[in-house]
């Protein structure tokens, strides 16, 4: 991945685009107010490991725990965040052991934020597609509250203010 110059982040373009086609009445108001007003002081890498982070310890151990994996859940959550390749790398390694497809979105993120392949544009779509994924898994309330997360983590990482983690 390269480092963009970009005044709007692609990763959080495509996070919100793909969040916005899944469901629209959420996520188009966010996405057409990042494609205009969108600029981030964050740098790329920063927003791709945020929402690789998040893909992997909020989303992906949300549906193991979903699926009846407490133990494997609780694994993901106790990872040390994920802010920079070397923690990426040492996160994919703990998510090689787990040969499941239910967490494939959250797997094929942290695979691009920690190497050279994949693009930013792909992790921002695959974070989405994580949620997603665990928002289908849910009814009503539950699937509020995950579209709730992504929508609050879209303003976190649009905001100006450094990250609290």
């Amino acid at each position: 991945m390269t480092e963009t110059t970009l005044p709007v982040s692609l990763a959080l373009l495509n996070f919100a685009g793909t969040l916005a086609r899944r469901d629209p009445d959420w996520f188009r108001p966010e996405g057409e107010m990042l494609g205009h007003f969108g600029r981030s002081q964050r740098t790329e890498g920063a927003i791709i490991f945020r929402l690789a982070d998040h893909a992997v310890r909020v989303w992906g151990a949300s549906m193991l725990e979903l699926k009846d994996r407490k133990f494997d859940a609780d694994m993901l959550r106790e990872l040390s965040p994920i802010v920079d390749r070397e923690s990426s790398v040492v996160a994919e390694a703990a998510l090689a052991a787990f040969d499941c497809s239910m967490i494939s979105h959250a797997k094929d993120c942290l695979a691009s934020a920690a190497g050279e392949v994949g693009t930013s544009e792909f992790v921002g779509s695959q974070a989405a597609y994580a949620a997603i994924a665990l928002a289908n898994s849910y009814h009503d309330i539950r699937k509020h509250e995950v579209y709730e997360s992504a929508a609050a983590l879209l303003a976190e990482l649009r905001s100006d203010e450094e990250l609290l983690q």
